[in-house]
């Protein structure tokens, strides 16, 4: 598990470093990132929403998922869809044995398209310090979730942090400055949606609420799954119009009105207890180090467990 974990930050830190090698590559990589595509398909929600829910249902019958306000200083969701853009044409390259494992697929990387819609991805963590190196904010903090797609569906997954204000864009290139980190990710997926980084919000509806038999009345939110995942991978957590009966794992009985929807389409629940997040020292600036600052006041706000409904 340490070994997973330390490729997996490794990979969000090396990014920026390849931006002078894959500026020269630029000509070969999405043609038509430029272009938004349109809605892609879903599944009808008549009948499984009620309250805030179904009041934000748009003309095409698919959910507004609004972005909350986000932390001082945050980009906005068309600044990360620029950002994204840039992050593609810069460093897919670099990614394309690792995006195309992802996606199950070969992917048409000359001919991307962003899809219009941007997703806010919560964080399950409470705020970090401004004090706090800037990596660590990003690797803790909300970030926003975008997907692209070739002629065949779903491709890829970026997620760009909220604390990229200080990136920029020159000509088709993404630019960072010298001290950065954790700020993106990019995934492949599958074409299916379930199993991959996340599944769009309208089919998590579906999954609940055909499972539960209760209507969600809440927008559902898009929440990070924490430490051991990238910032891709979240869940949809759901808020029925009733209490409903859910089989834990270990066999007990509980009654949740609150359920998260899971990439793969299963359901997990909370436990009632947090976990704190520790971090060694070397995730802070040399001046926090041994401060006491280490857990960041960054807490699970809960923690899920696998979960059946009944």
């Amino acid at each position: 598990m340490a070994n997973r974990e330390r490729s997996r930050r490794a990979k969000r830190r090396w990014l920026p470093a390849v931006a002078a090698v894959g500026a020269a590559l630029l000509g070969w990589v999405c043609g038509a990132c430029s272009e938004i595509a349109g809605p892609e398909p879903f599944p009808s929600l008549d009948g499984f929403l009620t309250g805030a829910a179904l009041a934000a249902v748009d003309h095409n019958g698919r959910l507004r998922i609004p972005t909350p306000i986000p932390p001082s200083g945050a980009v906005s969701s068309e600044r990360a869809a620029e950002l994204s853009v840039a992050l593609v044409e810069t460093f897919a390259p670099f990614y394309e044995g690792y995006a195309e494992e992802g996606a199950g697929r070969r992917l048409d990387f000359g001919n991307l398209r962003l899809d219009e819609r941007v997703l806010y991805m919560e964080t399950p963590f409470q705020p970090t310090p401004e004090a706090v190196e800037i990596s660590t904010r990003a690797l803790l903090g909300p970030a926003y979730l975008l997907t692209f797609r070739d002629a065949q569906g779903p491709a890829l997954a970026v997620s760009v942090s909220v604390y990229t204000a200080d990136h920029w864009i020159e000509g088709k290139i993404l630019r960072t400055p010298f001290q950065t980190g954790n700020q993106y990710t990019m995934v492949g997926l599958p074409i299916s949606g379930a199993g991959g980084a996340f599944i769009q919000p309208e089919l998590a509806v579906e999954l609940v609420a055909r499972a539960s038999g209760a209507r969600v009345t809440e927008v559902p939110q898009l929440v990070w799954r924490g430490l051991s995942y990238l910032k891709h991978v979240g869940s949809w957590r759901m808020t029925l119009d009733r209490d409903v009966s859910v089989r834990l794992a270990d066999g007990k009985q509980v009654v949740r009105r609150e359920i998260y929807v899971e990439p793969d389409g299963s359901f997990r629940v909370a436990s009632g207890e947090t976990r704190p997040a520790l971090l060694p020292d070397s995730e802070l600036s040399p001046r926090l180090q041994g401060s006491g600052l280490a857990l960041l006041k960054a807490e699970f706000t809960d923690v899920l467990v696998d979960a059946t409904l009944r």
